[in-house]
């Protein structure tokens, strides 16, 4: 992943997470589109106030040309984490292609109709 900001706290292994995140992550990439304008910040670690249990978190922004987002997930370890956001963020961008695309569909529909009157 290009443009990539990564911040690890409380985080054994940093470089196994690294490479884990950056290969699990890139499929978003291919949903987005030019991948030269993306823009990812991406943080990933243990939360400070779980003591008994061991509660990691992954939370990311993509930033893109014309919007950004961004999710959080949380999970008992640092990979099931990384998988929960990669669905969360997959979930949230197709949402928002199919938005896009029912509107243009929807428009283009009210043209065709005007111009067939």
């Amino acid at each position: 992943m290009k443009n990539l900001k990564l911040h690890l706290t409380n985080v054994p292994n940093e470089q196994e997470v690294r490479d884990y995140a950056d290969k699990h992550l890139t499929g978003i990439e291919r949903l987005l589109g030019n991948s030269d304008s993306i823009k990812w910040n991406l943080r990933i670690g243990r939360e400070e106030h779980a003591k008994t249990a061991h509660l990691y978190f992954a939370e990311a922004t993509v930033d893109t040309d014309k919007k950004t987002h961004g999710a959080r997930a949380e999970a008992a370890s640092i990979n099931e984490a990384i998988d929960k956001l990669k669905d969360e963020l997959h979930n949230k961008i197709a949402k928002h292609k199919d938005k896009k695309q029912s509107l243009f569909k929807e428009g283009s529909r009210y043209i065709k109709s005007m111009l067939q009157k």
